[in-house]
């Protein structure tokens, strides 16, 4: 009777978590686009004061160089001139809030309060709205935060490959060596328009080593049009690092450092992992498959003149695999019961968290 209480207990709780979770919006969070090809998205973040905004925009202008820029509300509002340059470049734009606070920190009203204005604000100014483009402030975020924006309909949370430092002091040469070292296919590099920073300096020689490495820079909205290569994948419920890696043939700890994560290795329902190596796999696996069409025409033909039998033994040979993969063992479901229950308990612990940090606020 025991036994069957707990079965019992354990089907339901499998089919109401995963509606639960299913339930929670989150945006997804992107640091390094999934492509193989040799694109970069330089992005400015414009928060505080006009600094070298002329500057930069001068240059991308020369160099006939798209770009993107998240702007906060204060900004838009201080500089409107300067928001509507960078609009009418056909630069891309993205929310960086409204004051720049540390999200993590504040209520989910003020969260929803701080995107709103600043969106609200683009559209009076600047004739168009932010979305889908959202880069956190101070790149501060956790599970309620990702959940408001996605709400809001920012469909991107990025955040970046490489921080440049060119907010804490770096050289232009710093900023450059920063950039050479973390170059590689749909990277996203922070820089920043404010007073203070070498960015101008740093940025036409930025561009020359692109050109140098062939790689092309792009603004998000050109990189996230293009079709997500087949080395991306994105979590959904359930899922872990260590799992992930077993699907994919990859080590974990390649995996944690292709997408710059530490220890201990947390990801989140929505995020977009890199798995690095998956597509040099992939590669040879399509050679054999491009090959056998040239195999299977000259079997067909050879078995117009006596039998077809050779074209029904691979498809015998393909059938058990598929047939043992596709309905799942009975051993499998408490592991998938138990995957579930751990998500469904994460969430409801969040929410319990956070419910409770609200009530202390108030």
């Amino acid at each position: 009777m025991k036994i069957r209480t707990v079965l019992i207990a354990l089907v339901i709780a499998a089919l109401l978590f995963p509606n639960y979770a299913q339930a929670q919006p989150s945006s997804d969070r992107v640091s390094t686009w999934p492509t193989a090809e040799q694109v970069v998205a330089l992005t400015f973040d414009a928060g505080s004061d006009r600094g070298i905004s002329e500057e930069i925009l001068n240059i991308l202008e020369e160099r006939d160089v798209l770009a993107t820029f998240f702007l906060t509300g204060h900004w838009i509002e201080n500089y409107p001139d300067d928001a509507l340059r960078i609009s009418r470049a056909n630069h891309t734009l993205g929310n960086h809030s409204y004051s720049h606070p540390d999200m993590t920190t504040i209520s989910s009203e003020r969260i929803r309060e701080e995107i709103t204005r600043t969106e609200n604000l683009a559209r009076d100014v600047l004739g168009s709205g932010l979305r889908p483009y959202f880069r956190p402030p101070h790149g501060a975020y956790n599970d309620e935060v990702l959940r408001v924006i996605a709400e809001e309909g920012y469909e991107y949370t990025v955040m970046w490959t490489v921080d440049t430092l060119d907010w804490d002091g770096a050289t232009a040469d710093q900023i450059v060596r920063r950039v050479e070292d973390a170059l590689r296919p749909g990277a996203i590099i922070l820089m920043h328009v404010g007073s203070g920073t070498e960015t101008a300096d740093a940025l036409p020689r930025i561009l020359d080593l692109l050109e140098e490495r062939e790689y092309r820079p792009v603004t998000l909205h050109e990189m996230s049009q293009r079709e997500p290569e087949k080395q991306a994948y994105q979590v959904q419920p359930g899922d872990t690092l260590y799992g992930i890696a077993e699907a994919t043939g990859v080590d974990a700890q390649e995996i944690a450092r292709a997408n710059q994560l530490t220890d201990p290795y947390i990801i989140r329902v929505g995020d977009i992992l890199i798995i690095p190596g998956a597509e040099p796999e992939e590669v040879p696996e399509d050679d054999p498959e491009e090959a056998e069409p040239e195999e299977t025409e000259p079997a067909e033909r050879e078995s117009t003149e006596p039998e077809t039998e050779e074209p029904t033994e691979p498809e015998e040979e393909e059938d058990p695999p598929q047939d043992s993969e596709d309905p799942a063992p009975w051993w499998a479901f408490p592991g998938r019961i138990f995957r579930l229950l751990l998500q469904g308990f994460w969430d409801l612990a969040s929410e319990g968290v956070r419910f409770l940090i609200d009530v202390i606020r108030r």
